[in-house]
């Protein structure tokens, strides 16, 4: 059977590699952290994404979602929309996950699958072969396959290499202004990670299975429920573009008597929420990418998934939900393998192109209905807050613009 690499064991990579397996491929995981931690923040599962893993036996929904609801700092509520017929429209609810325990539960399943998952492995040379293509790690070990998967996110060494071989200057990431102070234990710190948070025990002052936002003078803060007890919150703000990383829990103290000082205006149960979380670790830039042409997703026995193709901001929550969307679109272009060790390069190359024709617009298109999001929850100064309020107001009044957009982002794939 053709044999497959798939880069990077995130939240994609092992839903690639099943989906995979399920075809008839021989995938293997590489990914490039000697031991994948317990690391990362949580995530939202949103109909599209949740459809994608019932197709893999791990759409589990133990906590749906009833409703978003949005306030200023000042407590005034300014709109929501109603997520308890989501099932019955889209086929799945929403809720959060830790995105840690998604991880690993989609790593353990592939493993299961018989699937081979490779840690410190990094990617460093692609070679291409009369039939077939080498992966060459950082320490010199190699696997050559019949074509490769680049689910390897923001930083993707496969993107650099299908840019070189285009010729084109790999996208830079772009800075959208602002950035995210996060919660997670103190003793968590062995990656850098693009957005990371908190835990703190679920406030009976809040609505039940409700996600709430706030809005503020230059903030935005997000909680939601992540299990029976426990809910997640993250501050987003303007700010410099920098990294920060506390190291020790007088370091922690500190900065949280900072978060704490700035919200002092804002309603209890906030700053009850952060007051209880244990730690913060860091503060991160959010970035996203311009977005790359359809011909630039794939070059030769090379293709990309997920963030590796279109990194994008957090707003919309649709990060991980659209590279799961691109796993069941890839793997319904690509062929049952029939027991071949080796695929056509000419007709991988169609298949990857139809591939990244009918994902490319879409995930273009959410890009940047990301950023704008970002942009305009997070404003500086008296005068643009009451228009991102009134903004606001409008955008959750008009009942049926709310429901089309939501049938844009959930409607799909199938």
């Amino acid at each position: 059977m053709p044999k497959v690499i798939i880069v990077g064991a995130g939240i994609v990579g092992p839903v690639m590699a099943i989906m995979l397996k399920r075809k008839g491929y021989d995938p293997i995981i590489v990914e490039r952290v000697q031991e994948i931690e317990p690391v990362g923040l949580s995530l939202a599962l949103w109909p599209n994404g949740l459809k994608v893993l019932s197709t893999i036996g791990q759409a589990h929904t133990p906590r749906a979602w009833r409703e978003g609801l949005e306030f200023t700092s000042d407590g005034e509520h300014l709109g929501g929309f109603d997520q308890s017929y989501f099932r019955e429209r889209y086929g799945f609810p929403s809720f959060g996950v830790r995105r840690a325990e998604l991880r690993h539960k989609l790593v353990d399943c592939a493993v299961q699958e018989g699937i081979t998952v490779h840690e410190d492995w990094e990617l460093a040379e692609i070679r291409e072969l009369d039939y077939g293509v080498l992966a060459i790690a950082k320490d010199g070990r190699e696997i050559e396959a019949s074509f490769i998967v680049g689910c390897d996110g923001l930083h993707s060494a496969t993107r650099k290499w299908i840019c070189t071989k285009h010729g084109v200057a790999e996208p830079t990431p772009d800075y959208t202004g602002l950035v995210t102070v996060s919660v997670l234990p103190w003793t968590t710190t062995q990656a850098l990670i693009l957005q990371i948070g908190g835990f703190c025990p679920t406030s009976g002052d809040l609505p039940p299975a409700s996600p709430c936002g706030w809005y503020g003078d230059g903030k935005y803060i997000v909680t939601y429920e992540v299990d029976d007890t426990t809910s997640v919150w993250a501050l987003t703000m303007a700010g410099e573009d920098r990294r920060e990383r506390w190291r020790d829990a007088e370091d922690v103290e500190r900065e949280k008597v900072k978060i704490l000082k700035d919200l002092e205006d804002w309603p209890a149960v906030i700053r009850e929420m952060v007051a209880s979380t244990d730690s913060i670790l860091g503060k991160i830039g959010l970035y996203d990418r311009p977005s790359l042409l359809p011909e630039h997703w794939y070059h030769g026995r090379c293709v990309l998934v997920g963030d590796a193709a279109h990194p994008t901001s957090p707003h919309l929550g649709q990060g991980a939900n659209q590279g799961l969307e691109d796993c069941w679109c890839l793997s319904q272009m690509l062929p049952d393998a029939n027991g071949e060790e080796d695929l056509d390069v000419v007709a991988l190359g169609k298949a990857f192109q139809r591939y990244a024709e009918q994902r490319q617009p879409r995930t273009a298109a959410l890009v940047q209905g990301a950023r704008a999001m970002g942009q305009l929850r997070v404003v500086s100064g008296e005068e643009a807050c009451k228009q991102r309020n009134e903004t606001m107001r409008e955008m959750y009044a008009d009942k049926a613009a709310v429901m089309a957009r939501l049938d844009n982002l959930y409607s799909e794939p199938f």
